[in-house]
């Protein structure tokens, strides 16, 4: 290929976008390209022609999208921004090419990222240090509450290193390398630190800035980090399923609620791009994908980016409570994630949803689904089949009969306190109820209280458990799931419970119930 005329990348771009702003060896240019949440109000599209040792590359720290070498970089421009074809690209830049192998041009070959270089590793890691004792401090009580009211455990806060900066404060960039050339101070804003840890080496720094100004981003990485490494990397199982989620936070939860289930990582951010040079093993040892974007424009954009992985599936988060739109929210609504993602691997497997007494379930919509309910406990079950369902409230005589006679139907001749006392062993009665030790929790000197209640109840109700402390109840069903953590069907057939009768139209709709 005859590569002889020289492209001015700078002019090239500067003619569609008009005059740029020079900042130090580049230029700075607003992106126009999707993927910015309010617009691109200041410059993040970086334009540097290159030397002897480094090719011309533009690229947008923002969105993610960007072009390297010579002519390379203005080949992909002119592909993004003008929509041309590679071999008109070509013809447009004036480079030529041999007629026999026209059609078999393809773009240049993506190079891997690296992880930013060692003085920057160094420098994240005393930061990553500082800030986790922050966040176990006083200091950090505030966000160590907001965590933990997301779902997050304490354990899982631990492991992640998540961590806290009290305050705002610029460093030196002398003692971060001098990240992308730029000899202005590194600023770090006060908030929450997610460090970018993949295979030992931390790829980016993310803060969550706990007073946004202006038309700040909701999550802003230090200068220096590469944000589009994949979270996770290292976790991912041979032969087993992979969720790809849009935020680290995600992750945690998901990766917390179903353990080895699947494995769980995300790109940072939906507008990021996967660089399949760096990451492109990791994807091999799955044995399909999950796709958990958040409910909106940028999550469809970015599930749609990975819609070509093998064996994908886009995994609609069902919205519980009016404005949920990400795994987070249907955690909040009562949602378990563990039977969600259960059932997008295995269709036959129903969804659990605790709805409160109080709470108005918003109006969604699943493809096909069977709804039973005992006690508090919604269950979707999604097997072609249709169950009209009604929210758990005492104070309403009628449904609370309908609840309890479901409840029947699927713990008939059930001996509950028997199947308590083989798992905790002989419990203390009563005069209506049997007492046992809770556990699922414990008191301050690590030892379980003997706050669990159990009935084999009568005519008027089904055998029932709850414990008077972290109000955990439900059926011998129940306990089953929850004590010996078994799925709905591995639950029904370990109590011998058939399946009940239900009614069968094919479109299911869920409307709010009318009480």
């Amino acid at each position: 290929m005859n590569t002889s005329p020289t492209v001015d990348l700078v002019t090239l771009i500067e003619n569609d976008l008009g005059q740029g702003r020079k900042s130090g060896r580049s230029v700075l240019f607003h992106c126009p390209f999707p993927g910015h949440a309010r617009g691109d109000k200041k410059p993040s599209l970086s334009v540097t022609m290159g030397s002897a040792n480094l090719p011309p590359i533009w690229k947008c720290f923002s969105c993610g999208k960007q072009g390297v070498g010579h002519p390379g970089a203005a080949i992909r421009w002119l592909i993004e921004y003008h929509g041309l074809s590679y071999a008109n690209a070509l013809q447009h830049l004036m480079i030529n090419t041999p007629v026999s192998t026209a059609t078999m041009q393809s773009p240049p070959i993506q190079k891997p990222d690296q992880p930013p270089c060692e003085t920057w590793q160094a420098r994240a890691l005393q930061l990553i240090e500082r800030a986790e004792s922050v966040l176990w401090s006083e200091r950090g009580r505030d966000a160590l509450a907001w965590l933990q009211a997301r779902g997050l455990q304490d354990d899982t806060i631990r492991a992640a290193r998540l961590g806290y900066i009290p305050q705002d404060f610029t460093d030196k960039p002398e003692a971060w390398g001098i990240p992308n050339d730029d000899p202005r101070p590194v600023h770090m804003f006060q908030g929450l630190l997610i460090p970018g840890l993949v295979a030992s080496k931390v790829w980016y720094l993310k803060s969550r800035p706990d007073h946004r100004r202006g038309d700040m981003p909701k999550y802003i990485c230090v200068r220096g980090s590469k944000a589009a490494a994949l979270y996770g990397a290292d976790y991912i199982a041979k032969d087993r399923p992979a969720v790809f989620c849009e935020g680290e936070l995600d992750v945690l939860l998901l990766k917390q609620e179903i353990k080895d289930l699947a494995s769980v990582m995300t790109l940072g951010s939906a507008t990021n791009e996967l660089n399949l040079a760096s990451w492109g093993l990791y994807l091999l040892r799955p044995s399909c994908f999950i796709l958990a974007y958040d409910i909106d424009n940028a999550g469809t954009i970015g599930r749609d980016k990975l819609a070509w992985l093998h064996d994908a599936q886009r995994l609609n988060i069902p919205a519980l409570i009016e404005g949920d739109k990400d795994l987070t929210d249907f955690h909040k609504s009562g949602g378990n994630l563990y039977s969600l993602i259960e059932n997008v691997i295995r269709p036959d497997a129903p969804i659990f949803v605790n709805w409160h007494a109080d709470a108005t379930p918003a109006t969604f919509e699943i493809n096909t689904g069977e709804i039973l309910i005992t006690e508090s406990r919604l269950f979707i079950c999604p097997i072609n089949w249709r169950y009209a369902w009604i929210r758990c409230n005492p104070v309403v005589s009628r449904k609370r009969q309908e609840v309890t006679t479901m409840n029947k139907k699927l713990s008939i001749n059930i001996d509950l306190i028997f199947l308590l006392e083989t798992d905790l062993g002989n419990g203390m009665p009563g005069s209506r109820w049997y007492k046992f030790p809770c556990p699922f929790h414990a008191d301050r000197f690590g030892k379980s209280e003997m706050t669990l209640i159990a009935t084999n109840g009568d005519d008027e109700r089904g055998p029932y458990w709850c414990c008077l402390t972290c109000k955990n109840r439900g059926s011998a069903l129940t306990w089953a799931m929850k004590y010996r953590k078994l799925s709905y069907w591995k639950a029904l057939e370990f109590l011998q419970i058939g399946r009940s009768p239900v009614i069968r139209p094919r479109n299911l709709h869920i409307q709010e119930p009318v009480i």
